[in-house]
């Protein structure tokens, strides 16, 4: 006879299984019953994200100053964008990716939260993930760069 007390099983998830996030699920309460049927207790499950990090390192780095860029030491379009912002008496806080210890980790999560690739530069004002070169030109060109620049504090003219 089966036992009928629940028993616990880890799970390990592939990592597409997260979409891009590898995690585990654990404490995960199952019961096999005399006729084989498998009884899961959804109520005793915790899942644990591995990457979690990663994003939570982006969302603190980019709130560090009104403006913070991710670049690479190489990018041309990182350099104009960190030059426009400074011409503009905006200093942003750069993180080279290519410079900075996770940097690689950092691109990933960066790559995931866009959607695309390359992921640099990746802008954020005022906390709030902008975009690449496209989206900040198109807010310079539409005249909605300095007026959110000025709303997130890193202009005061």
């Amino acid at each position: 006879m089966m036992p009928t007390r629940p028993r616990q099983v880890n799970v390990h998830l592939p990592k597409e299984d997260l979409g891009g996030l590898a995690g585990t699920i654990d404490r995960t309460v199952f019961q096999i019953s005399s006729n084989n049927a498998l009884t899961i207790d959804l109520y005793s499950v915790t899942i644990k994200l591995e990457h979690f990090g990663d994003m939570e390192r982006v969302t603190e780095m980019a709130s560090e100053r009104p403006v913070v860029i991710f670049a690479k030491s190489s990018c041309d379009m990182c350099y104009s964008v960190q030059t426009l912002f400074t011409e503009f008496g905006v200093n942003p806080a750069v993180h080279e990716l290519d410079v900075i210890p996770k940097g690689t980790e950092i691109e990933q999560a960066l790559s995931r939260q866009l959607g695309r690739s390359p992921s640099v530069p990746a802008v954020f004002i005022g906390g709030k993930l902008v975009g690449g070169v496209s989206e900040v030109m198109s807010l310079h060109l539409s005249r909605s760069l300095i007026p959110l620049l000025k709303k997130a504090g890193a202009l005061w003219v």
